[in-house]
């Protein structure tokens, strides 16, 4: 989500203010420490790209559920929101995941 912006700059900016290289998840915690944040959105494909398993929508790999584990321990440490993008058959099976709002 973008706040109230008025020109294209202020667009750009944001956009790249966004955008994390690859490890963005190793920063999690640091990340989730900044006043105002209030929510996380990290897709299935975040992760996988982190830990070299390459874009995948699913993975039982036991080093991705580790990764969702944390993301999901530091997202209740600090009270932030997590959402992504799941298919319906992804969303029973991550259901758990996130029980912080």
């Amino acid at each position: 989500m973008i706040p109230c912006s008025t020109t294209v700059e202020q667009v750009k900016h944001i956009v790249d203010s966004c955008l994390y290289p690859q490890k963005g998840i190793d920063n999690l915690e640091d990340i989730l420490q900044v006043s105002g944040v209030t929510g996380i959105m990290i897709g299935t494909g975040d992760p996988h790209l982190d830990l070299g398993l390459g874009l995948k929508m699913d993975n039982d790999a036991p080093a991705f559920v580790m990764c969702m584990e944390r993301v999901k321990t530091l997202a209740k440490k600090y009270r932030v929101s997590i959402c992504g993008y799941v298919t319906s058959d992804l969303l029973e099976k991550r259901m758990d995941i996130n029980d912080t709002a």
